[in-house]
């Protein structure tokens, strides 16, 4: 029996996000797009197994391209416009899925191991001292 380790919400409750084990990894990401949609300096998510994840609720979507030139889609809530999944043929072809960290309900105990797009990395804020740091996507495992 798979019982829910996380679980949060957007910020006006019509999306619900679920996780029932816990992430293979935490990351930040300091790509001018997650930039953007955190309105942040980074975008801290959580990449976790897809048949681990439920989303319920109808989030909006937009789909743009990365760095790379594949298709990347952001889900958010179309109400409060929380940011809540990313999502690429990658990820998924891989049985992954991208969370944003913020949906979750507890205090984000999600602590990163992977900075990506590190050149974007604004130059105040300190590399993370126990985490793989690369200039743009790590190579493919």
């Amino acid at each position: 029996m798979n019982t829910v380790k996380h679980a949060g919400s957007c910020l006006c409750g019509q999306v619900h996000v679920s996780l029932k084990g816990e992430p293979v990894m935490a990351a930040l990401c300091h790509c001018l797009h997650c930039q953007k949609t955190s309105s942040s300096a980074f975008s801290l998510v959580v990449l976790a197994k897809a048949d681990d994840v439920t989303i319920e609720g109808t989030p909006a979507s937009y789909t743009d391209r990365g760095d790379s030139g594949e298709e990347v889609t952001r889900l958010f809530c179309g109400k409060c416009g929380s940011p809540i999944e990313t999502a690429t043929a990658g990820t998924r072809a891989g049985g992954m899925r991208i969370l944003k960290a913020g949906v979750f309900a507890e205090q984000a105990p999600f602590t990163p191991a992977l900075e990506i797009y590190c050149f974007r990395r604004h130059d105040w804020l300190p590399k993370l001292t126990n985490a793989a740091s690369f200039e743009r996507m790590p190579p493919p495992q």
